[in-house]
């Protein structure tokens, strides 16, 4: 499946967004952006066998890149590399494993932590596993527990959520 052109709409001026897409063609994206906080909502495109297609497998990266760039915007650049990294896997896993039809993700800085939230629209709960040596996939809650300061799942099982505690203040 091929991409579409990009649907983007924010509520700040266009100049001062901390992302530019480009030469990149996205599937429909909608994003919004409140007093340090983002949203955004993809439409997911999985493949005729109901796998990940190769459209969504370029979602956890398109969304590493915009995490990494609120940061750097928010003057948090120091928390890019894990933030990028634990997002990369709650987006994965809600691209192989949700039911809706799109994935949303919030990014969203307080006084004293960055917490984002990955929706899949899948009311099953993503179980934390024990990964063995030779397999080839199971590690990434391990990584979200290991690495954030918190993290969970909400009550109707349909958004997973990390957080990391800031530097410094904002």
């Amino acid at each position: 499946m091929t991409d579409t052109g990009a649907t983007v709409s924010a509520a700040m001026p266009a100049s001062t967004a901390p992302w530019t897409t480009g030469s990149l063609h996205m599937p429909t994206v909608a994003v919004t952006q409140r007093l340090k906080a983002f949203d955004l909502s993809l439409e997911r495109c999985p493949d005729a066998g109901g796998g990940l297609s190769d459209s969504d497998a370029r979602w956890p990266g398109r969304m590493r890149r915009i995490v990494r760039a609120s940061l750097n915007y928010w003057r948090q650049g120091d928390l890019a590399d894990t933030a990028e990294l634990l997002t990369s896997e709650l987006v994965t896993n809600a691209l192989c494993h949700g039911a809706g039809r799109d994935v949303g993700m919030r990014i969203s800085l307080t006084q004293h932590s960055l917490l984002i939230e990955v929706r899949d629209g899948s009311p099953q709960r993503p179980v934390l596993r024990d990964a063995q040596p030779d397999d080839e996939d199971g590690r990434g809650l391990a990584l979200v527990d290991a690495l954030a300061d918190a993290w969970g799942i909400s009550a109707d099982g349909t958004r997973t959520w990390f957080s990391l505690s800031l530097r410094e203040g904002i």
